[in-house]
């Protein structure tokens, strides 16, 4: 439990800096990775990396970039605040994302030696090490199926929620894999291929450690580099949910093929 011990007492201190200061929904420029932020991604992001580079691990964030000793035996991939536009629109779903991970050009979810995610808003906390995987009111049978689906408003999202029929979209993409694994979500499905590794990586492995299953838009294994871009993704409950996402996205796949074929 070290290092889950170790991002709790990072994000605190982050917290605590974070709530000293003022105007922190305005915005500030442009992230690393892409994307508007505010002042208090800046904050967080400060906070976060200056607390693992001085533990000597190398770091990965949204904001920054790469920091740290590149040498180093562990990366630490962070997102500071996701679910930014929340925070900046007083809308309370917004958390930290912490994963420290074998330090590879290529990492797998087996690579991952903890991750931890914590609501800011209520403190509620997720994550897990090799030993131990934590979430909190966890539901043993949910009362309905409900999912969440990013999508540009494409064929494949008119078919996903007929299959579905109730879906939520909560604006924190670790935050919704985490009620993956609480099983208050059946599924998280993001078919436009625009997350990054540091907003999915740590509550990837919650849900995984939790029996749930993370695969790309075609069913794979995801193989995160640090610092992608791109990335679409299904987080799924069970074997037979993730079966039922991927059928609904190849029919439309398919009929997608016949139609360049005429």
């Amino acid at each position: 439990m070290k290092y889950v011990e170790m991002c709790r007492l990072a994000v605190e201190e982050a917290e605590r800096k974070l709530s000293l200061e003022k105007e922190t929904r305005i915005e500030v420029g442009e992230a690393k990775l892409g994307g508007k932020s505010i002042l208090a991604d800046r904050l967080m992001d400060r906070e976060l990396t200056g607390y693992f580079k001085k533990k000597g691990f190398f770091v990965a964030t949204e904001e920054s970039g790469f920091s740290g000793d590149k040498d180093s035996e562990h990366i630490v991939l962070i997102d500071p605040l996701d679910g930014s536009r929340n925070y900046a629109n007083r809308i309370p779903i917004y958390c930290v994302s912490i994963a420290i991970a074998k330090n590879k050009p290529v990492i797998l979810l087996k690579d991952v030696i903890a991750s931890y995610v914590k609501k800011l808003i209520t403190g509620e906390e997720f994550y897990a090490d090799k030993e131990r995987v934590y979430v909190p009111n966890e539901i043993e049978q949910p009362v309905s199926e409900v999912v969440s689906i990013l999508s540009y408003g494409d064929e494949k999202l008119i078919r996903l929620i007929k299959e579905f029929r109730n879906s939520r979209l909560l604006g924190s993409a670790s935050y919704e894999i985490c009620l993956v694994a609480r099983n208050s979500l059946s599924a998280f499905i993001d078919l436009r291929n625009k997350l990054r590794t540091v907003d999915v990586i740590a509550a990837s492995y919650i849900l995984e450690r939790k029996g749930g299953l993370i695969s790309d838009l075609r069913g794979e294994r995801i193989r995160f580099k640090p610092l992608q871009k791109g990335i679409g993704i299904i987080a799924a409950r069970s074997k037979s949910i993730l079966k039922r996402v991927l059928k609904a996205i190849n029919a439309i796949n398919a009929t997608k093929g016949m139609m360049e074929n005429i």
